[in-house]
């Protein structure tokens, strides 16, 4: 039986619990993750490896909802955005070192939220290919485990070519995610669209400002069992 996943996207939110009345939540507004495979033409062909398909089958591609041109201004150590005013492009893209070269960012467009009521589930972020060539972007993978310590998920990036701007295009690919169950790795997925309850915002927003209350405490969370129990 397939283990479900619900997944809600936002754009760059200041809090978790104000981000239900995002446009990205309608319908055409916000483009839904596509499985990989169904993105692939049927003629592709290593379709048939079943090494290949077994590890792609619990992939998902997430988009861009939004053009976007980001030009890195070294001189002044800061990011140019003309489609955004000065309010929206701090929330929606954030940058942790200021010096330059700035080599890397992070998006919060489009924020997404994974939500599983199984166990034992970790989630993947991980590049897709096409981001380096039509993007000048890479993105920092990672993964956590989705079932004990739900978060939003943004993506950073970083930037190929410091004296190019990062272009992101509405419907561009932007990085991959998948699913894997620990100790099941043939454990099949359904992601599903779906309202993120209220109580589960509020989880994600303590677990969010966790990392700013104690220094590497939500690193411990992620990875190890809670400290506390």
């Amino acid at each position: 039986m397939s283990v479900l996943i619900n997944y809600y996207q936002y754009e760059g939110a200041e809090n978790v619990t104000d981000i239900l009345d995002s446009p990205l939540s309608i319908d055409g507004v916000g483009i839904e993750p596509k499985k990989t495979l169904d993105t692939m033409p049927k003629t592709t062909p290593y379709l048939d490896c079943p090494a290949f398909t077994h590890k792609t089958s619990r992939e998902w591609i997430v988009y861009a909802p939004k053009d976007i041109t980001l030009e890195i201004d070294n001189d002044n150590s800061q990011i140019i955005c003309k489609q955004l005013n000065a309010q929206e492009l701090n929330r929606t893209v954030q940058v942790q070192n200021k010096r330059a070269p700035i080599t890397t960012l992070q998006v919060c467009m489009p924020m997404l939220i994974c939500w599983t009521k199984n166990k034992n589930i970790w989630v993947e972020v991980k590049d897709h290919p096409l981001t380096s060539l039509n993007n000048n972007f890479t993105v920092v993978q990672g993964w956590f485990n989705l079932s004990s310590w739900t978060r939003p998920i943004s993506f950073g990036l970083n930037i190929v070519d410091n004296t190019k701007p990062v272009i992101i295009k509405r419907g561009d690919p932007l990085y991959k995610i998948n699913f894997i169950e620990e100790s099941n790795l043939n454990q099949e997925f359904k992601f599903v669209k779906a309202m993120p309850p209220k109580d589960l915002l509020i989880q994600m927003n303590k677990r969010v400002r966790v990392k700013g209350f104690i220094s590497n405490l939500a690193k411990t969370l992620m990875f190890k069992q809670c400290p506390f129990k």
